[in-house]
């Protein structure tokens, strides 16, 4: 890696994106626990195999001709299709098709990292552009992934990750000021990754009127683009359900619930964005010093996160997340305010945050965070209790949970138990739940496909030393670069 190689501003992107890459497929579990996922994962499977959109029984709702089609969200289904593909393929030759169900799994975490790799890669040119140095650039960057929940829902497969490289993509060819027509397929994109997508059309275009940029057939092409969307799910709804209108699912928008609302995605101490990820409280304080001097995109990253936050806080439905999952959605918002606060004295404070974050997330990389909420049901404490009360919180409680998962895996014999950990009862029982015996690595259950386990570890531990690698060569040479160029 030369110094010529790293005077581009995209060369620094992909190298900062691929040894965050290589760290995250080294910790990628070997099954998902959330319905959601196992839901969208079925659909992507019955596509491939059926070209259905059906779902498993045990994880739909009785829709067209009494078949079972999931719930939730298209987009994530249809981007698993060649993964999914890839992974039947890779079964079938290495002679493993008695577990291509498991393998093709794995494949779709493996989209789940390149969805945060790429988030990543234009996370940082997002903040190139806004005109931060490449020092404080590369550290809001690993900050982005490595200290917040983000290093949690990686390893999931709900929809989260989708929106937010969708939303970051936009942002980047807002800041860039051309490719309306990408920014339209976007807007497009979103909704069908999740519904409250719907809003990224709207807030680019009123954007764009505030700001008097472009024609004014090309300021309402994000709208478009939503529309588009829209009626493209009303399909979607109609093929399962049979009206364009049935998502499966009531909403459950309480304009009563919003002052809790806010409370409780901010603060709560089992649930609050802040407590799961430290270094946002930093955030009220680099929002302040934006709306000193902001930039001229300012209005629009504040337009977003108003928008995302807002509508959540009126939803009182929450289920076994680690912190406020849907606000994953503005966390690229809210480091770019956290990034005021590196170019005052609390840069060491940024990283003392960020590594506290990081130790927070630590157990759920051996362990899956739904083991507590098994064990908390277990004991009848309640997912409110957990919520809302400091001595339930899964920051404090995840750390004994994981090691009795830990405990039960060593005792547990991965061979016969890999093809059942892929189904998700609807039952949360925790003696159901084999995939809560295992530790959450992949390399761990390869014994069950006849690997040996230490081959799998020796992997583990060179992508972790090459990630490092790259990362410290790519902060070394940009460095000294930026400094050349005074």
């Amino acid at each position: 890696m030369t110094d010529k190689l790293m005077m581009s501003e995209f060369k620094q992107a992909g190298f900062i994106s691929f040894g965050i890459f290589l760290f995250l497929i080294s910790i990628i579990p070997p099954v998902n626990i959330s319905v959601d996922g196992n839901s969208m994962f079925w659909v992507g499977v019955n596509l491939v195999t059926q070209q259905s959109f059906e779902s498993s029984s045990l994880l739909g709702a009785i829709g067209v001709g009494g078949k079972y089609y999931s719930i939730w969200y298209p987009l994530l289904s249809l981007i698993e299709i060649p993964f999914i593909a890839c992974g039947f393929l890779v079964a079938k030759l290495m002679h493993l098709e008695a577990y291509k169900i498991n393998i093709a799994l794995v494949f779709c975490f493996l989209l789940q990292t390149l969805l945060v790799t790429f988030t990543s890669f234009f996370f940082f040119l997002v903040l190139k552009k806004i005109n931060f140095n490449f020092k404080n650039s590369f550290l809001l960057t690993l900050g982005l992934v490595f200290g917040t929940y983000y290093l949690v829902y990686v390893r999931s497969l709900f929809a989260d990750c989708l929106l937010t490289f969708i939303v970051t993509a936009s942002i980047y060819l807002i800041l860039c000021g051309r490719s309306i027509l990408s920014i339209g397929i976007l807007s497009l994109l979103a909704i069908l990754a999740k519904p409250t997508g719907i809003f990224l059309g709207p807030v680019i275009s009123l954007y764009l009127i505030i700001e008097k940029k472009y024609s004014w057939q090309k300021k309402i092409i994000p709208l478009l683009g939503t529309i588009v969307g829209f009626v493209l799910y009303g399909y979607y709804n109609y093929i399962r359900f049979g009206s364009m209108l049935n998502f499966g699912s009531r909403p459950s928008l309480s304009l009563f619930y919003f002052p809790v609302g806010i409370i409780k995605h901010v603060l709560a101490p089992g649930y609050g964005i802040f407590w799961f990820n430290p270094v946002l409280f930093l955030a009220p304080f680099g929002l302040y010093l934006w709306l000193k001097k902001p930039c001229k995109d300012f209005k629009f990253f504040l337009m977003l996160a108003s928008v995302f936050f807002g509508i959540y806080c009126f939803w009182p439905a929450a289920g076994w997340d680690w912190g406020s999952r849907h606000l994953l959605v503005i966390l690229p918002v809210l480091f770019i305010f956290i990034g005021k606060m590196l170019e005052t004295k609390f840069k060491k404070l940024y990283l003392i945050l960020i590594f506290i974050g990081f130790i927070i997330h630590l157990p759920t990389i051996f362990s899956f965070y739904e083991r507590y909420y098994f064990e908390a049901a277990h004991t009848t404490v309640s997912v409110k209790e957990i919520h809302w009360n400091p001595k339930h919180s899964p920051i404090i409680r995840v750390w004994p949970s994981s090691m009795h998962q830990i405990r039960d895996a060593l005792k547990t014999d991965v061979k016969g138990l890999i093809q059942k950990s892929v189904y998700r009862e609807k039952e949360r029982s925790f003696e159901e739940s084999l995939s809560l015996k295992l530790v959450a690595l992949w390399w761990w259950v390869l014994p069950g496909v006849g690997l040996p386990r230490g081959v799998g570890i020796f992997i583990f531990l060179c992508l972790i030393l090459g990630s490092y690698l790259i990362l410290r060569k790519t902060y070394r040479v940009g460095i000294k670069n930026e400094n050349s160029s005074y």
